[in-house]
């Protein structure tokens, strides 16, 4: 009877130690999230970084000489345009393409490249009557969605001028004011003031020539060309005549335009030789400058060959 229970506490004791060694019960887990905020003591700029081609991409400008020459203390235009681009684009190299002093010339190039699909040229310069032409062709790209602020950036009326059926084929870029130029010394000498009408003009240039050497009275562009327009336009308002009448109408034949015109006939033989009728631009610059002319028409850009001693004898 005493073994029976012995046996009976022997089993409850390893029951009691069996059930110690087992797994203990995992307690309940309770997730809790909380946000913190980090206070923001910098802001990092993020810049695009640009891939700057290896090779030099070319650009070339087909323009006068005009952009070569400084008309001021400061640099020429094409060094001015080169200096720009190089800061924005530094892999481009603007170059330029001299086209001929004749607008005809100019347009005639221009033309023959573009007719051709030649790729000489990427940005040109062309003249205000040739936009019609160009805009029918399709020679010129529209810069209305090219260029950001244009219509800020410029006065609307030279957009305008430049805009064949709403596309803005161009932008005004060089603006030329013409001038009647004179020899200071030369009236100083005898004693005459600037003269204020044409036939001032006339009777000083005659006087002058005639106690001079071998010097023209007036220098100016006869030749078949844009600057004989010029001159006579100068003329045409100087008479009081204008292109139109009020109402629309033509009025370049007006009795205003015929004595422009008969004015500038006057000067030959008077003040000027036959030869004037074959005088560009150039022609009459050269010999200003040279001191062979007591006055002369010429665009404001002669002041540099006029101030520059290494080209004019005058300066």
């Amino acid at each position: 009877m005493l073994a029976r229970y012995k046996w009976v506490a022997m089993l409850i004791a390893l029951v009691i130690v069996l059930t110690s060694c087992g797994p203990t019960p995992t307690p309940a887990t309770t997730v809790v999230k909380e946000t913190v905020p980090v206070p923001v003591k910098e802001t990092v700029t993020v810049k695009e970084t640009v891939v700057v081609p290896k090779d030099k991409v070319t650009v070339t400008i087909a323009y006068g000489r005009f952009l070569l020459a400084s008309f001021g203390p400061g640099p020429a235009p094409l060094d001015v345009i080169k200096t720009e681009v190089a800061k924005l684009y530094p892999y481009i190299d603007v170059q330029i393409n001299l086209m001929p002093d004749t607008v005809n010339a100019w347009h005639d190039s221009l033309a023959v490249w573009l007719t051709a699909k030649d790729k000489t040229v990427d940005i040109m310069g062309i003249d205000t009557p040739w936009l019609l032409e160009f805009g029918k062709a399709g020679w010129a790209v529209p810069l209305n969605d090219k260029i950001p602020n244009l219509e800020n950036d410029f006065f609307t009326a030279g957009l305008d001028a430049w805009s064949y059926e709403g596309k803005r084929l161009a932008v005004p870029f060089w603006g030329s004011l013409s001038a009647l130029f004179y020899r200071k010394d030369l009236l100083a000498k005898y004693g005459f003031q600037p003269p204020k009408t044409f036939d001032e003009m006339i009777s000083q240039a005659q006087t002058i020539a005639a106690g001079e050497k071998d010097i023209v009275g007036f220098a100016w562009p006869g030749s078949r060309e844009e600057t004989l327009v010029m001159v006579w336009a100068n003329m045409l308002t100087s008479f009081g005549g204008t292109y139109y009448t009020p109402d629309g109408k033509f009025a370049a034949n007006s009795p205003q335009g015929v004595a422009a015109v008969q004015a500038l006939l006057d000067t030959i033989n008077k003040v000027s030789p036959k030869d004037v009728i074959a005088w560009d631009a150039k022609a009459v610059r050269t010999l200003f400058a040279e001191g062979k002319a007591v006055f002369a028409w010429h665009n404001a850009d002669i002041i540099s060959w006029l101030d520059d001693p290494a080209k004019s004898k005058v300066a």
